[in-house]
């Protein structure tokens, strides 16, 4: 018998909790280091209220900084 591996959408369940942990560890490279310096300006930039109706994206953050 031939097994075939696909994609297939997570269902919401506590059964593919574990997964759901794995993806988001993977696509977190770096997470935030309030000791720094860099971090503190971002933090500064993101809690800004003229981003509240809106949001914010990269380029609005990076033109804050």
């Amino acid at each position: 018998m031939i097994q075939v591996k696909k994609w297939v959408p997570m269902g919401k369940g506590i059964t593919n909790l574990y997964r759901y942990v794995e993806v988001s560890r993977a696509i977190i490279y770096s997470g935030f280091n309030l000791l720094s310096e860099e971090t503190i300006k971002v933090l500064k930039v993101i809690s800004c209220g003229e981003f509240l109706l809106n949001g914010f994206n990269n380029k609005s953050i990076w033109q804050r900084l």
